[in-house]
């Protein structure tokens, strides 16, 4: 009986809060889509990965010529690096709590996993603005003031 008891606890309690924490909490579709946002985000993360290490590569090489990079580069770096601090407190936030539920027989802290879901889907929304803003589409170098116009120019104008 009392396991019967615990089960109807447990499923009436998230039931509640899939309907009506989650709506003051976070996003519903966070909530529904945790597990798959979480894979999307650690996908992505690596994406981003790599290419913090390619424009960090770049950036060294060009520093190496003498060139100056320019500071929104520099920026970017920062932020990915924060970015990266972000998602690994996060990550283990989500495995201390995860390794507690499977010690525990029933799952009824769904304001943790509320929580985690809105964060995740923050985070996700972020990583995905700095790969966009990764791109470097005007280039990484600073080349000063651009030069006027020549003669030649204004003559075949």
């Amino acid at each position: 009986m009392d396991v019967v008891l615990s089960l109807f606890g447990c499923v009436a309690t998230e039931a509640c809060c899939l309907f009506c924490f989650s709506i003051d909490c976070c996003n519903i579709g966070n909530t529904v889509r945790f597990n798959s946002n979480r894979k999307a985000l650690e996908e992505e993360t690596e994406a981003l990965v790599e290419l913090r290490d390619k424009v960090k590569h770049e950036v060294e090489t060009s520093e190496r010529d003498g060139k100056s990079v320019k500071a929104q580069v520099k920026e970017w770096l920062v932020e990915v690096e924060k970015f990266l601090v972000e998602m690994k407190s996060l990550e283990t936030s989500i495995k201390d709590y995860e390794s507690r539920q499977n010690q525990s027989r029933c799952s009824c802290h769904c304001s943790q996993r509320c929580k985690f879901s809105k964060e995740v889907g923050m985070l996700l929304k972020e990583v995905r603005r700095l790969t966009c803003a990764g791109s470097f589409s005007t280039g990484m170098v600073d080349h000063g003031p651009s030069a006027p116009p020549s003669t030649e120019d204004k003559a075949t104008v």
